[in-house]
Order: C-alpha cells, then structure tokens, then sequence
C-alpha cells in the first residue's frame, strides 16, 4: 500500500529546484530559429535561405543533448503522475466531539 503525505508531498514541490530552460547561444539558437521552428510549423526551408556559417556541427550535438534532457525531464514526470494516479484513496472515518 502506498501511502502519500500531501504536506510533505507540496512541501517537496515548493523546495524543488526552478527549471531553467537551457540558454540556446549563436549557433544553437539559429538552428532553432530558422530551422527547427519552421519545419515544426509546417513552413518550407530552402537551403538558399540557410546560412551554414551560422553554426557548427557541435551546434546540432549540443541541441540534440538539450532534446535528451527534456525528453527525460518529461519522463520523469510522467512517472510520478502515473503513480500518483494508481494511488486508491483512503476512506476516513470522521467522528465529531
């Protein structure tokens, strides 16, 4: 049986570190930008429009490492939504004095 304390639980959300989304610098953020973002809005990239001094291919490693670690973060949370989820309530006797 699982049991959760909900003021520790709320108490361990509060004191959770703030997420801080990676800062995406020159290359990474070009990438994103003129690429990425486009294709995911369904918008064509003509490789004329693309300037390939703009970035590097470490540029696409650190980017596929930002992917890696949200894909994880997001893992994770489903995780604990799950279990929270599969939690069954407990029936509590109330009783007046």
């Amino acid at each position: 049986m699982i049991t959760v304390s909900i003021k520790h639980f709320v108490d361990a959300l509060a004191n959770a570190p703030v997420f801080v989304p990676p800062v995406l610098d020159g290359g990474v953020q070009y990438i994103q930008d003129k690429i990425c973002n486009r294709l995911i809005n369904g918008e064509p990239v003509s490789f004329s429009e693309i300037d390939f001094n703009a970035f590097s291919l470490d540029d696409f490693d650190a980017l596929r490492d930002i992917q890696s670690e949200a894909e994880h973060r997001e893992h994770k949370s489903t995780e604990v939504a799950h279990s929270l989820y599969r939690i069954k309530p407990a029936t509590l006797a109330s009783t007046f004095i």
